[in-house]
This record gives C-alpha cells, structure tokens and sequence, in this order.
C-alpha cells in the first residue's frame, strides 16, 4: 500500500511539473539561452555569438599585406581576429621586404610560426598600392564560392555592430567602416608593447583627423570592412574584385556600419614614422617617372609627416605647432568601444539601407515613367 502511495505521488508531481514547465515557456517566462557558436582548429578556438564584437558564423577569410617593420603589431592582431571569429588556418599574409634587412625578415618569419601563422608569403618587389592590389585580386579569384573576406591592413581593427547578422539575414553583402586613427593620451607616440592591451596604449580615437589632414572635409575614410568574394552584384559567380587598394569594382552601393580603430601612430623606430617615410620614398619615386597617382599620395604623405618634428626620431618623436593642435582638437577617449560600436554602426546602417531603399524606389519610378513613355509612342 505504502509502495503504490509513493508511486501515485511521484506520477501526480511529475505532470504537474511537465503542465507548468510547458505553460512557462508557451508564456515565455522560460526563455532559451543565447546561440552560440563554436569552431575549433588544432591552433585556435573562438566562440561566435557570445562576443558582442564578434560577427555570425561565416566561412570568413583574412587577407593583410604589411611590411616587416611593422610585425610587431601581429601580436595584437591576430588575436583580435581570432576573437572575430576568423580561424588561424584562414589567415593570409604577404610579408613586404622590400629595403627591409635581412635579420628583420627573418625574425618576421618566426614570429609568425611562433603565433601559429603558417599562411604566409614574402613579397621582395617594391611596395605600391597597384602591385598590393594585383596581390588581393589575384587572392581573391581562388577562394571558395561562399567565403567571406576581411581584408585589413596590420593597423586597422574592425569591429561590427551586433546588427550585422540581421543585415546579412536581409541580403546584405558588402559593408564599409570609416577609419578613426588612435593615439596615446600623452601625444608622445610610445614603442608599442606587446605584453598590455593595445587598445589601452593608445585609448584617444581621433574623429576627422585623416579628413583634416587631407583636407577632405565631411568625408569619411572608407573601407570595405566585410564582404561576400562573390556577392549579388554578379549573381553570386564571379569574385568580387578591387580598382584601388581600398576600393571595391563593383556597382552595388555597400553599407556603412560605423567606426573602426587604426591604430597608424605606434611609436619606435619599427612605428608608423619609419613606414611613412619609407611610402614617402617609394612615392616619390613614382613621381619622378611621371605616374600621376602618385603624386597626390606624396603630398598627403608630406602634409602628415608636417605635423611632426623628426628631428630627434627615433629615440624622440614630437609634435610641431600645428601638429599639436590638429591631434588635440580631434582627439577624444571612447569609454565603452563596444556599446559605441553598437550605436553607431546600428545608426549608419539603418541610415545607408534607408537611403539604398529610397534610391530603389526612384529608380523603380523613373523605370516605370520610361515604359508609360515607350507605350504612348507606340
């Protein structure tokens, strides 16, 4: 008797339990726990979804040209890759050692194994955007049909609003960051280290500082931060190609989603200084054969190195007058990247879809205006 008691008691909890359990979760009292994503290789593991910078789960492909000088700063980049999402293994680097010494190049090649990058390739011929871009398209036409690209720079860190997937949900498949160069709060432009945050070396994002330099006011340093290699620009069969280093050929306008950090100011003899004179020198070059693209490089190059009195560099790297106030009068320090990087990517997306759909609607009324016009001719 007692043994059939316990057990009427044990069916009779159960359903009750199962009867509240099912009406909590039809009420949504109960709610499910965050999607997350998980990849792994033998090098590296990341979790996709959890990271509010991270970006969904995507066949994603890496791509950086950088010179040796500027290895160093591999040390905070691939991580923050890794941290996005993109596995070690699909990863690509060139390695230009054109003019660098041979010990450099070395060292660049082993501190490459040492981080686990073994996808990499060194570039001897002379460093210009043309033969960069040659390099990327050439890269380009050999990926996978659904791969994704990031195509970053040793110095820029791109981030995502977490918005993105929903865009990439609604077909989206080219997007564009503006550049905010960062700083250290001193304006000293210290040696980075490798040992403490990147970001926390050189917390001052400097908003408009490229625009007012080059003297292109209201207009944004774009770049293409993410994209499909073959996009629905071509019906998704051919690969996606650049006409400049930074610019992609094709007709679809991409969208914006906001600020990414460049950090272009390291400091040392291996900093942004020895990489800008070495660009001034090749670019003059070019101008002295006559090629007219360069020209215009060389004189943003010589208005940039106008802000800084080099003439105790590389031990010691000060500003000019008009340096100073330039990096003062634009440089400001972000809080909370992430919830910056939220707001207003989230707004510049919403703000370039609004415009692509508005222009959708003109062109659809203008298409429909020239038939009305062809069957009145008829």
């Amino acid at each position: 008797m007692r043994r059939l008691f316990c057990l009427a008691f044990v069916l009779t909890f159960s359903s009750y339990f199962c009867i509240l359990t099912w009406r909590s979760a039809h009420l949504g009292l109960l709610k499910r726990a965050p999607r997350r994503y998980e990849h792994s290789s033998s090098n590296s593991s990341a979790v996709i979804g959890n990271n509010p910078e991270c970006i969904p789960r995507l066949n994603l492909h890496l791509f950086c040209m950088f010179t040796a000088a500027s290895a160093e700063l591999l040390h905070h980049f691939v991580p923050h890759y890794i941290k996005l999402g993109v596995k070690l293994e699909s990863m690509n680097f060139v390695v230009n050692t054109h003019g660098i010494n041979a010990s450099i190049a070395r060292s660049t090649k082993a501190l490459l194994r040492s981080i686990n990058v073994w996808r990499f390739t060194l570039e001897p011929a002379e460093y210009t955007s043309n033969r960069k871009r040659d390099i990327v398209n050439t890269w380009l036409t050999g990926l996978p049909t659904d791969a994704w690209v990031i195509y970053a720079d040793i110095d820029e860190f791109f981030y995502y609003p977490k918005s993105i997937d929903v865009l990439i949900d609604l077909g989206h498949d080219d997007f564009t960051g503006y550049m905010v160069d960062q700083v250290d709060d001193t304006f000293t432009f210290p040696e980075l280290m490798h040992s403490s945050s990147i970001s926390e070396q050189y917390p001052m994002s400097c908003f408009g500082l490229r625009q007012r330099i080059s003297h292109t006011w209201g207009v944004e340093t774009l770049k293409h931060v993410l994209f499909r290699v073959r996009g629905r620009d071509s019906n998704y069969t051919e690969p996606r190609q650049f006409s400049t280093s930074h610019k992609l050929r094709s007709p679809v306008e991409a969208l914006n989603v906001g600020p990414f950090k460049h950090f272009g100011f390291t400091g040392g003899v291996n900093g942004f200084m020895g990489v800008l004179l070495m660009k001034l020198h090749a670019y003059e070059q070019g101008d002295e054969r006559g090629h007219s693209k360069n020209i215009g490089r060389t004189m943003l190059y010589r208005r940039q190195l106008d802000l800084f009195d080099v003439s105790g560099w590389p031990e010691r790297l000060q500003l000019t007058v008009s340096g100073s106030s330039t990096f003062k009068e634009t440089c400001v320090k972000i809080g909370d990247w992430s919830a910056f990087i939220n707001k207003e990517g989230t707004v510049h997306a919403i703000e370039n879809r609004s415009n692509e759909i508005r222009n959708l609607k003109l062109k659809r009324k203008r298409e429909a205006k020239s038939r009305r016009e062809s069957y009145v001719g008829l």
